[in-house]
């Protein structure tokens, strides 16, 4: 078995996609973040990303990595050991000059039972103690799944957000929708990103951030993607309505209407990902058609 770390985006592509592209649904984000490094490794701000392969006679068999916006990620695995094996190649080989492994690994998520072994091994290997932050599910959407029939009809209809500063509209529209990222941020994980206006900015220029537009105005942001390569799918995320807007339909309606988006473009399937401390998110989902892949957990490290 060998570990393969390389800072060439391209060669980690070459080697980690067609692993990742075995199982989609549960890699949707691994697949997703890699594409965008490949496409566009100008966009790579901070430090460099950590890119790993694990391998069994030349054969790709897991996979990790991390970008400076995100923390490590891990891939499904088919057998414990290739888990040990990348905590093991941590210990060795991750810390960088003045900067201990605690402040490089602050968080990592991926697939519940995997991340739940690496928690272990992490802890065996360099006696770092991590927990649950926020235990998540992701969900799949198909062609034929939509329930469109079993939805109540909402006021209002899915627009692009604007994105022209010049205008008026597009400067409200940009402060709201940092506003609203950094407020779904710390509802759902506790903190409010520090790059929130750079992750707008990203979005809105890539045409990724939709809003449901009633007569009054945007009452729900959110995000939505398609790769490609249209096998890998779309991917829908995240969804934000504010507090005084809510339990109204408007994010049920506004995930229906992109998931049809998305679908209507060619994309295979559809992903998202719920927090599953949120029962009312999951059920939205369930009532479009969206239907549960596997869980995922996000572990942080304890002081």
């Amino acid at each position: 078995m060998n570990i393969h770390q390389t800072s060439n985006i391209q060669a980690f592509g070459d080697r980690a996609l067609p692993f990742l592209h075995q199982r989609p649904a549960e890699h949707n984000l691994l697949l997703a973040l890699v594409n965008a490094l490949v496409d566009d490794p100008a966009a790579v701000s901070g430090q460099p990303p950590l890119l790993m392969t694990v391998e069994l006679d030349r054969t790709v068999v897991a996979v990790a990595l991390q970008t400076a916006s995100r923390p490590l990620l891990l891939s499904r695995v088919a057998k414990p050991a290739y888990v040990e094996a990348i905590a093991h190649h941590i210990k060795k080989h991750w810390p960088s000059p003045g900067i201990p492994l605690r402040q490089r690994l602050p968080k990592f998520g991926g697939p519940k039972a995997e991340t739940a072994l690496f928690a272990q091994a992490l802890r065996r290997w360099t006696g770092l103690n991590y927990r649950v932050a926020i235990a998540m599910r992701i969900h799949q959407l198909g062609p034929l799944d939509m329930q469109l029939d079993a939805l109540p009809t909402v006021a209002g209809a899915l627009c692009l957000a604007a994105a022209d500063e010049r205008s008026e509209l597009g400067k409200t529209n940009r402060d709201r929708l940092i506003q609203w990222c950094r407020a779904f941020d710390l509802e759902t994980f506790g903190a409010a990103r520090t790059d929130a206006a750079l992750w707008v900015d990203r979005r809105l220029a890539l045409q990724q951030i939709y809003l449901w537009q009633t007569a009054t105005g945007p009452v729900c942001m959110l995000a939505g993607s398609r790769s490609v390569n249209l096998s890998e799918g779309g991917r829908i995320g995240p969804v934000y309505t504010p507090p005084e807007h809510r339990r109204q339909g408007y994010a049920t309606a506004a995930t229906a209407a992109l998931s049809q988006t998305l679908l209507a473009s060619g994309c295979e399937a559809c992903y998202l990902f719920t927090d599953l401390s949120n029962p009312t998110s999951n059920r939205i989902y369930h009532r479009i058609g969206y239907r549960s892949v596997c869980d995922w957990s996000e572990y942080q490290l304890l002081a």
